[in-house]
């Protein structure tokens, strides 16, 4: 963003004690592009089914964190980018969900505070400083024909028809299809999600439905792939 163009300058802004609620659109665009997944980032996540069932996820740990969320955000610029971070994240243990609740609730005011990466407190020893973009990943479909993902609540369903949802879908996602991640805006509510058909099994479209599982996952059947993520919507 051009911040002469959009008449905002970050550090009238940032560090300067003011409060994200109160943010003007010009500052909230900004904090969406902080956060927003680079290009060089999604490439690296577009894999065929075959590949995403070799692709390791992170565990998540299951007990709380110690470290208050504060000691996850840094003012110290990020150390690692590219193929590296992909490679480093995918071997590191992600927070409880409750501390990543936490930090999602803190993330724009932390922003505006100064914060330019993030560390991994519950991890101790670990003191690499990840970009802030990190954060902002959802699970989608990509490659199917017509294939459409949104991501919404569903309320009002029962654990069986999740089941159903999970069996019709074994059965007609594409195994040529491709799971992707895609950029999302942090600081919205986290669910865990599966991916499940719509009404619609011919034209392959998707929805992202909440999933009873509380760990980030990934299992196939007959080559069919049910992804369950932490997922911003």
């Amino acid at each position: 963003m051009d911040a002469k163009q959009e008449g905002f300058d970050k550090s009238d802004w940032i560090g300067q004690g003011k409060l994200w609620a109160s943010a003007p659109p010009m500052v909230r665009k900004a904090v969406n592009e902080a956060f927003s997944m680079p290009q060089h980032m999604e490439d690296l996540l577009h894999l065929p089914i075959a590949q995403m069932l070799e692709f390791g996820l992170p565990l998540q740990n299951t007990s709380p964190s110690a470290p208050l969320p504060a000691q996850y955000f840094s003012s110290t610029p990020p150390d690692i980018t590219g193929e590296a971070l992909r490679l480093r994240v995918q071997r590191l243990p992600i927070p409880d969900t409750k501390t990543v609740h936490k930090l999602l609730a803190t993330s724009r005011q932390s922003w505006s505070d100064g914060t330019q990466s993030i560390i991994y407190s519950h991890l101790g020893g670990d003191v690499n400083h990840f970009p802030l973009e990190l954060w902002s990943i959802s699970s989608g479909t990509r490659g199917v024909p017509s294939a459409i993902v949104s991501s919404r609540s569903i309320k009002t369903e029962s654990r069986q028809e999740e089941a159903d949802s999970e069996s019709d879908l074994e059965s007609d996602l594409d195994v040529n299809a491709e799971l992707y991640v895609e950029p999302v805006v942090l600081g919205r509510v986290a669910q865990n999600s599966f991916l499940r058909p719509l009404k619609d099994p011919k034209n392959k479209v998707f929805s992202l439905a909440p999933s009873p599982s509380p760990v980030p996952q990934v299992f196939s059947s007959q080559g069919a792939v049910t992804r369950h993520l932490n997922t911003w919507s």
